[in-house]
């Protein structure tokens, strides 16, 4: 099909003119695929008219074409159906003059009855041609006597044109049905992919507070470990100087005794009592230590619950020992 419009609007034509039935049938089933665009203003194309008024499917008519191109024309573009020539002929006119078949002449008044009563120019409708050269069929269906009368038609034109609005309206409201369906489906679609956005924004935040909390714990794990660390020296040097005060002690003791005045079991005697004296203030201090480094494990505990909360520091002397805590360190 050329590219130009006047052209491709005119193939048709020419193609039944020249009784080119296959490429005609070609041109036609591109319509019934859908592919009108290409075709460039289908319905033009069905209803462009030669010199005499005539249109695509006169000339089928005319130059007898199979039954199945002439349909096809006929349902392609059924309006074609009350177009008239220049001598006011329409296609009923041309198949009862060029004896058309039973099926083409009754399909031709069902979907367009008016055309039985329609004068051309030279004064004859479609029921007032010689119609001796058709068969007796399609004699009886252009014949005015019952059932086939005028009004037979038209009643019948109107109940399939009835019939077939019925049926599109019942095809839209199914498709009304189904547009409504999908808009619910769209909108559900749409709200859970919100909830889904929002789940997300959630999930984000909470992923982002654990990750603070993470760092966090390994913030206050690595100032406990330092702790710890700084407890276990701090007793290992006290444990280290109470025994040597007590070594210093001992011994300040047993040089002032007069060995000449004590026999060996009385000397050793004492000095049990002074280890063991020695080793009751050892645990006192080591116990005293631990008290401490449970308290100081105990303000990191609630330092680690409670990270908001303001630096607190203490300073508490006893017994000689100072112990400082602050969230840096104790």
């Amino acid at each position: 099909i050329s590219s130009n419009a006047n052209t491709s609007k005119r193939v048709l034509l020419n193609l039944i003119k020249n009784k080119e039935w296959a490429e005609a049938e070609q041109v036609l089933s591109w319509c019934d695929q859908g592919y009108q665009q290409q075709l460039q203003d289908e319905e033009c194309m069905f209803t462009q008219c030669d010199s005499s008024g005539q249109i695509p499917l006169h000339i089928a008519i005319w130059k007898k074409a199979p039954d199945s191109l002439i349909l096809q024309l006929i349902h392609a573009c059924e309006k074609s159906v009350t177009y008239k020539t220049h001598n006011k002929s329409t296609p009923l006119h041309f198949a009862t003059f060029y004896v058309a078949s039973y099926t083409i002449v009754k399909t031709l008044i069902r979907k367009y009855p008016l055309a039985l009563e329609q004068v051309n120019d030279y004064g004859v409708t479609p029921r007032t041609h010689d119609i001796r050269k058709l068969d007796k069929k399609t004699q009886e269906l252009l014949s005015n006597n019952a059932p086939y009368t005028s009004s037979y038609w038209m009643e019948l034109f109107i109940k399939e044109s009835y019939e077939k609005a019925n049926s599109q309206r019942c095809c839209m409201k199914q498709k009304e049905m189904q547009l409504q369906k999908l808009q619910h489906s769209w909108d559900e679609m749409k709200m859970e992919l919100q909830n889904c956005k929002a789940s997300n924004s959630l999930l984000q935040s909470r992923i982002r507070t654990l990750e603070d909390q993470q760092e966090e714990r390994e913030v206050l794990q690595w100032k406990l470990e330092s702790l710890s660390s700084s407890l276990e020296r701090s007793l290992a040097e006290s444990v280290k100087i109470g025994v040597d005060d007590d070594v210093t002690l001992m011994n300040h003791n047993t040089n002032s005794m007069h060995p000449t005045n004590c026999d060996t079991s009385e000397e050793q005697d004492y000095i049990d009592v002074v280890l063991s004296d020695g080793t009751k203030k050892l645990e006192k201090r080591v116990a005293y230590l631990e008290e401490k480094l449970s308290e100081a494990l105990s303000l990191l505990e609630r330092g680690i619950l409670n990270n908001n909360t303001a630096t607190k520091k203490d300073t508490v002397v006893e017994n000689g020992w100072v112990v400082t805590t602050n969230d840096d360190m104790i």
